[in-house]
């Protein structure tokens, strides 16, 4: 009885917060109930609030509580996880966001009453404590002041840009004009910037390292047209990582029997199939491109992968293999 009064208040305050209200659909996929449940549910919230309910949309029907209600306080537990996230974020050399999740900290534990308050940060910092992300080897990304709040910026307000981009080995220096889209943040301690840079002739989208951008100019007084195709969502669909080939393959991958347990708990790409063959192997197929990225993670298996498809990934294999200098 107490978990469906909370999520009747936690559909309550999500009717207050959000601009385009909810409906049935969000109710069944949220709380994973029919949609009998979700139509009594609603009924119940527009009893209870009947003088703060407007409907915004009527096919589908959905609706949103107009004037504010008090929400709860913050719990321990989610004060204590705001500082977790922070840290993380500090540790990827994200300090933007570092600082974003601090503030909000702060604003949260401002809005507390102090005896309140005095209660709650012991169990606070021994819950903070509690949590510690151990070690991984790799650099931390160190952008240009006010690079990332000024493509922020842009990408709001639609405004083509302008900027130097040095690659990876530090050699080329060039100069791309673009029109901003969105970012990319990979498991390797890196921002990445997806821009458009030929929008007439390509209306595809371009990475670029954030770490590599300098001299960015954001033309305020200019604004692009965007593609509707060109989205951070759409792009992601085809790649393994967040680089990807001019082409998607099918990509097909056997584990051996003895990790199948483990195998069994991955996620390589969201197009994934998975199933066990007769002598226990684990097959894995998906469609994606980026094969150089494919490439490095087959490489941490071992021999318990076996690469089918697609051939070229074989060649790939074989180049990187190659690249690792040993010494003799």
């Amino acid at each position: 009885m107490y978990e469906k009064y909370l999520e009747f208040l936690d559909l309550v305050f999500e009717m207050q917060a959000s601009n385009d209200g909810i409906g049935y659909e969000d109710i069944t996929s949220k709380l994973n109930v029919s949609r009998r449940t979700a139509e009594r549910m609603m009924e119940a919230i527009v009893s209870s609030y009947k003088d703060n309910i407007e409907v915004i949309q009527r096919r589908p029907k959905r609706w949103r509580i107009v004037r504010k209600i008090e929400a709860p306080s913050p719990t321990v537990e989610e004060l204590a996880v705001l500082n977790t996230a922070a840290e993380l974020f500090e540790r990827e050399g994200m300090h933007h966001y570092q600082q974003y999740i601090t503030n909000l900290q702060r604003n949260l534990k401002a809005n507390i009453e102090h005896k309140k308050l005095t209660r709650l940060d012991p169990d606070i910092e021994t819950l903070e404590a509690a949590e510690v992300f151990s070690h991984r080897p790799g650099p931390v990304q160190k952008l240009e002041e006010g690079l990332y709040e000024q493509l922020r910026d842009a990408i709001k307000g639609f405004n083509p840009i302008s900027f130097d981009y040095t690659n990876a080995k530090g050699e080329t220096k060039r100069h791309y004009n673009a029109h901003p889209y969105g970012f990319l943040h990979g498991n390797h301690t890196r921002s990445y910037l997806l821009a458009a840079i030929n929008p007439e002739t390509f209306h595809g989208l371009t990475v670029f390292i954030l770490t590599n951008v300098s001299k960015l100019v954001v033309y305020e007084n200019q604004v692009f047209e965007k593609v509707e195709d060109n989205s951070v969502e759409d792009y992601l669909k085809d790649c393994f990582g967040v680089f990807r080939d001019n082409r998607v393959y099918t990509v097909v991958w056997r584990f051996n029997a003895e990790c199948a347990d483990h195998v069994k708990k991955w996620v390589f790409h969201p197009t994934q199939k998975m199933k066990e063959l007769r002598d226990g192997r684990i097959e894995v197929q998906f469609r994606a491109g980026g094969l150089y990225e494919m490439a490095w993670h087959v490489i941490t298996w071992g021999d318990l992968i076996e690469v089918v498809r697609p051939k070229k990934l074989i060649d790939v294999l074989r180049d990187v293999r190659d690249s690792i200098r040993l010494s003799e």
